[in-house]
């Protein structure tokens, strides 16, 4: 009864893996993307490039006479204060009269230093990454939803249908036989899948539910306008604000300094944002959030305190309970909340968030080696069939290909214009251009060392960034190294390391497919039909 209940095992997990796998991987890279999506999104603004770090008391008071002159009749004020993540200061304010919004009303990022207000380009950052990962683009929202909810459905199947296949999975686990073609594939599609295993398993069930709604037809929720994201106001927006011609109230400044000290002894750690209630008046009211977030029900904020104009703390028995966990009102609630939080990693601190990203990349070759494995166990008995063409095909362009389109956004980027009209759009198209290109590689010439062409290619866009950043940021690498913007560094450190990466998996490819020539398993002896695999795979 095992043998052939394994064999079904096999089946099912060769199978619900292959049918969405390519765009498995996709959504693999581009979410392992998505937890640096606040450093990608700097990085494609060199104009906030930081030349000098700054203390929070003097990203604080900066922010404050700024916020003084944009809306002096706010109805509240909200600062998001530089941090590890993004060295720029968020500004955004509730006008006297309007409604209270779930997500603030207009915004703007300021230099920390000085408060002014940073005239940024337009870009999809790492926002069009994150949004693609669960509900793709060009699409309804809740279509693309429901598309990357049955991937994580059939996902889930084929990690749990995976790990029964194998008898010796973790034994497995510590064994790899290079040089083997098929046994090599197994072995390394096996370490991608066990080495981060409880990792897939938390990403794939939580994003399940995370998207379970739109899978319900009975229980779907129209979209909000604009991706329900605030709207970054341009710097010419502000020039209706001019203080000769309008009576301001009297100023009336809290306590900034007093309020940061006490908190930051407190919260024994930074503070992250300040909301002010009553702006610029005796009944002022600043509440204070910390940028610890080591809670998994913290949700989007940390712990939180509130203070007066005076700095005399109004609550203090709240110290250590968050929003999110006065909501948790039931236990469904609170596993939402919890599978939420994890799946995004708001919690993370550094060391954490780069192992969540590690092991998105272990994800990802974990998808790549099984779409490969596919092509390799078939290649004698089927190489020159349609399906076996078609995978063969789609491999290369959604694989190979998609680090191409990704390289070429972030140089699109750059090169274009900075004031271009649409700019963000363009920059996504960009990408789909190119990835469309590699397709079209893959279906014309992925037989005459398509892998090792597009591999070399994504390989030199990667390698390349940080020259790029050099030549076209305004602050040049070794300010912003000694100005400790690490978001920026840290992203042309992660690109090279990416190059080399992709460029070593090039070499390997072209290396194994002359090796393959030489002994005569590829080449133009082999009649049409079954054509080099050397041939779509001496790609491989």
């Amino acid at each position: 009864m095992k043998g052939p209940f394994r064999q079904s095992m096999t089946w099912l997990h060769t199978w619900s893996s292959l049918i969405l796998i390519w765009l498995l991987f996709a959504v693999f890279v581009t979410g392992t993307l998505s937890f640096y999506r606040t450093e990608i999104t700097h990085w494609m603004q060199p104009e906030g490039h930081i030349a000098n770090k700054v203390d929070t008391a003097t990203a604080t008071n900066s922010a404050w006479n700024r916020l003084a002159l944009l809306a002096p009749w706010g109805k509240s004020w909200s600062i998001s204060l530089p941090s590890e993540r993004n060295p720029k200061t968020g500004v955004s304010w509730i006008a006297e009269g309007e409604a209270e919004q779930r997500r603030r009303g207009p915004r703007a990022l300021l230099d920390a230093s000085n408060g002014e207000v940073l005239v940024l380009r337009e870009t999809a950052g790492g926002n069009f990454l994150y949004d693609f990962h669960f509900e793709l683009y060009a699409m309804p929202r809740d279509v693309g939803r429901a598309i990357v909810g049955v991937a994580s459905m059939l996902m889930l199947v084929a990690i749990i249908s995976g790990v029964i296949m194998h008898r010796k999975i973790f034994s497995d686990f510590f064994t790899f036989r290079p040089r083997k073609r098929t046994v090599s594939w197994i072995d390394g599609h096996v370490i991608g899948s066990v080495l981060a295993l409880p990792f897939h398993i938390m990403i794939t069930f939580s994003g399940l539910v995370l998207l379970s709604s739109t899978l319900l037809f009975w229980n779907s929720n129209p979209g909000t306008q604009n991706g329900g994201r605030p709207t970054t106001v341009a710097a010419s927006q502000f020039e209706h604000v001019n203080p000769s011609t309008h009576t301001r109230p009297a100023v009336v400044r809290p306590d900034l300094a007093g309020i940061l000290a006490d908190a930051e002894l407190l919260f024994d750690g930074p503070v992250a944002s300040l909301n002010i209630q009553q702006p610029m008046t005796a009944n002022a009211r600043i509440q204070v959030t910390n940028a610890t977030r080591d809670s998994l029900f913290g949700g989007r904020t940390g712990r939180q305190l509130t203070y007066d104009l005076n700095g005399n703390r109004q609550k203090d028995a709240n110290l250590g309970e968050t929003a999110v966990q006065s909501m948790a009102s039931s236990l469904a609630t609170a596993v939402f909340i919890v599978l939420k939080v994890t799946h995004e990693a708001r919690f993370a601190d550094v060391l954490t968030r780069m192992l969540f990203f590690i092991a998105g990349i272990l994800g990802s070759a974990m998808v790549a080696t099984g779409a490969v494995l596919w092509v390799v166990k078939r290649t004698r008995k089927q190489a020159g069939s349609v399906g076996y063409e078609l995978v063969s095909m789609l491999n290369l362009a959604a694989i190979a290909g998609l680090m191409v389109a990704i390289g070429s956004y972030f140089w699109a980027n750059r090169l274009l214009p900075a004031d271009m009209e649409s700019r963000d759009l363009w920059e996504i198209r960009v990408l789909f251009l190119t990835w469309l290109l590699t397709l079209l590689h893959a279906y014309l010439a992925r037989k005459q060392h398509g892998w090792f062409i597009q591999l070399s290619l994504a390989a030199t866009l990667f390698i390349c960034i940080p020259i790029l950043d050099g030549l076209t940021s305004p602050v040049g690498l070794w300010a912003g190294l000694v100005a400790h913007d690490w978001p920026r560094i840290g992203f042309d450190l992660i690109a090279l390391i990416t190059g080399f990466g992709l460029l070593m998996s090039a070499f390997w490819v072209r290396q194994h497919t002359l090796k393959r020539i030489k002994n005569g398993k590829g080449g133009t002896h082999h009649n049409n039909s079954r054509a080099p695999i050397a041939t779509g795979a001496s790609t491989v």
